[in-house]
């Protein structure tokens, strides 16, 4: 886990108070920093909205561990098309965004200090 190699997180999820929540957690058991930003993947924009906030605050990301995805069950005709194609921009496009885009260039650079180093 990467709260036991002191690194600094960046949560990023849709529910801010179960993400706040979590930052406090991780703080209290591991004395860990953590960002937090409420952001919903579902939404086109929103990984603009993220690349800004971190780059506006100094945050370059090293590692990504992506735990966002979402399936929706049933029929396909019968399942609504907006939730079919919010579940493509989560699972499909906002991950490749996110790993070309948003974070790839900061996991590329070489290292400034490795954990606990």
């Amino acid at each position: 886990m990467f709260c036991r190699r002191w690194c600094q997180l960046v949560l990023v999820a849709r529910n801010a108070q179960a993400l706040q929540s979590l930052a406090d957690d991780l703080h209290e058991k591991y004395k860990v920093a953590s960002h937090v930003l409420t952001a919903d993947l579902g939404r086109p924009e929103t990984l603009k909205r993220i690349f800004n906030q971190l780059q506006s605050s100094g945050i370059t990301i090293d590692v990504l561990v992506n735990n966002a995805g979402f399936g929706a069950r049933g029929p396909f005709v019968a399942l609504p098309l907006k939730r079919q194609l919010e579940m493509v921009q989560v699972n499909i496009t906002a991950l490749t965004q996110s790993h070309r885009i948003v974070f790839l260039p900061g996991m590329i650079a070489p290292p400034k200090k490795w954990w606990g180093a």
